[in-house]
């Protein structure tokens, strides 16, 4: 969809402030809701141990706490800087001049997950954004992936963790960036285009994140035609700096989607969280595949364009440890 159509979008009366703003805050009201899963493990007892006599063991867990805060104020800082640099309506016009930007802030995904363990429940909220750079004829699509977890044993994969550390954490997972860039006149019904993607290790627990800085190839391919899009994205991470008592990243993921427009509003959708196959993992614990899907409507309030999904997965061919089923939530903001 052109810059033109997200130009009408933007609320003309909130001149100077971003929209991008706004899905940042309903970020932290989603982490709010899910307090007792999220956020009171981590900071919730802040005043019990501080009322504590200082020892070794409280000591060590308000370290933990301080950490996990830092943590998470950079990486939702980062996010918002982005959402709050994004183009106000004040700035957006349609006229010619405006076409030609080179930078724009093109959506902000907020989804909710639960994992269905053995009798247990692992709770995911996570952050998408894409932003859009057009410069010596291409498009630059950059993706930043955040997200915080709350997982009552380790389980392997998520996101980009074959190897986690023993036992239930809270906290924040691996970042996730990369950045995917395209002919920006392609032709026909297909897109395809590629770039280097990165995993840092910001995971606030070692049962979260691989402990690993990593880097890879990334692609993405795409078919079009009338009320049909089918494609995926995908990349290949290998690990090449971090704690040396971890085990190595060497990790293939697809997020393929599927997508049927049944009319302008209802959309039917199959896009899972990701296929992934760790290369490092014994023959017939590899293979991470969820099948099925879910119905998307899209919706505006006021001029702002938003859609809701909603999609359920069965991990048909899974490592062990890893969950059965899957629900997936998905709150997406169109600029």
């Amino acid at each position: 969809m052109g810059i033109k159509n997200r130009v009408q979008w933007q609320l003309d009366s909130s001149p100077g402030i971003s929209l991008g703003v706004l899905p940042v805050c309903i970020s932290w009201l989603q982490t709010a809701v899910l307090t007792k899963t999220a956020v009171y493990p981590m900071f919730g007892n802040v005043w019990m141990y501080c009322d504590q006599p200082l020892t070794a063991q409280n000591a060590k867990k308000r370290m933990m706490m301080k950490k996990n805060l830092l943590k998470i104020s950079i990486c939702f800082a980062m996010v918002a800087v982005l959402a709050i640099a994004s183009p106000t309506s004040a700035e957006m016009t349609e006229s010619v001049e405006h076409e030609s930007k080179w930078f724009r802030f093109d959506r902000f995904m907020n989804y909710y997950m639960m994992d269905y363990l053995d009798g247990d429940e692992a709770h995911t909220i996570g952050l998408e954004t894409l932003m859009v750079y057009e410069f010596w004829g291409l498009e630059v699509d950059h993706r930043i992936y955040l997200e915080v977890a709350d997982y009552p044993v380790e389980i392997p994969g998520k996101p980009g963790n074959p190897f986690p550390e023993p036992g239930a954490a809270t906290g924040i997972n691996d970042l996730l960036t990369g950045f995917w860039a395209f002919p920006e006149n392609h032709h026909g019904n297909w897109k395809f285009g590629g770039g280097p993607v990165f995993q840092f290790p910001t995971a606030s627990d070692d049962s979260l994140g691989a402990g690993k800085w990593s880097a890879g190839p990334g692609f993405e391919i795409a078919y079009e035609k009338d009320k049909w899009s089918i494609g995926t994205l995908g990349f290949q991470l290998w690990s090449f700096a971090g704690d040396e008592d971890r085990h190595s990243v060497n990790t293939l993921m697809l997020k393929p989607f599927l997508i049927y427009k049944a009319s302008q509003k209802w959309w039917l959708i199959s896009m899972p969280y990701g296929v992934s196959y760790y290369w490092k993992k014994p023959a017939g614990k590899r293979l991470l595949l969820p099948v099925g899907g879910g119905l998307q409507h899209n919706f505006s309030i006021g001029k702002q364009d938003l859609t809701f999904s909603g999609q359920v997965f069965k991990y048909v061919e899974r490592p062990p440890g890893y969950p059965e089923w899957n629900v997936r939530l998905v709150l997406e903001w169109l600029f």
